[in-house]
């Protein structure tokens, strides 16, 4: 029995890379990405940046040290990240050049539903769309004056949060009272029934 599910993982993982190599030749002449680590067939470079425990920032630092401050990072394998970790590369990046490199591309599914056909600040690319969108966050909603009117708000409620949490554990000897479990192992409000008798 276990031969079998052996045969069928084996099996199910040719088919798997003979897609990936058929969707690279269809492609015709792939997209030169600058160097970085090699990448397995799913997982892209995920087993390298995992592998030492490091958290994610040192790991790329890491494999900047031996793969050169402008590398390509694959996580998983749909698309790449390009990574720059070079001070004069990264002001011409997102500086000198931003232009070039502030265009974004999105799958159509969900993306192209859920953002109003791409016209939201973080998926339309730079443009006078995008420009307008960033002038009316700079100038309303995140000015100084925008923020400066949401303090008294935001007092308020840090006010009434505070207060509730004082009148709660004076009322629990000091300390605030764990909620019941749930029988499903989660807090969460019990569905109504979908079918009414």
């Amino acid at each position: 029995m276990e031969a079998i599910w052996t045969a069928v993982a084996i099996g199910i993982a040719a088919a798997v890379l003979i897609a990936f190599g058929r969707r690279q030749r269809r492609n015709g002449n792939p997209t030169q990405w600058p160097p970085g680590p090699p990448k397995l067939p799913i997982i892209g470079n995920m087993h390298q940046i995992a592998k030492g425990g490091d958290p994610f920032h040192i790991a790329l630092t890491k494999l900047a040290r031996v793969h050169g401050p402008l590398m390509t990072v694959w996580l998983g394998a749909r698309e790449p990240n390009i990574i720059v970790s070079d001070q004069d590369l990264a002001w011409e990046v997102l500086v000198s050049k931003s232009s070039d490199f502030a265009g974004r591309q999105f799958p159509a599914f969900p993306y192209k539903f859920v953002t109003a056909d791409y016209r939201i600040i973080f998926t339309s690319s730079a443009g006078p769309h995008w420009h307008g969108l960033r002038r009316g966050l700079q100038n309303e909603a995140i000015a100084p004056q925008g923020l400066a009117a949401q303090a008294p708000v935001q007092e308020s409620d840090m006010t009434k949060m505070i207060n509730e949490m004082i009148k709660e554990a004076s009322l629990n000897g000091g300390g605030r009272q764990a909620l019941p479990p749930h029988p499903a192992g989660h807090h969460q409000a019990p569905l109504p029934p979908l079918l009414w008798p």
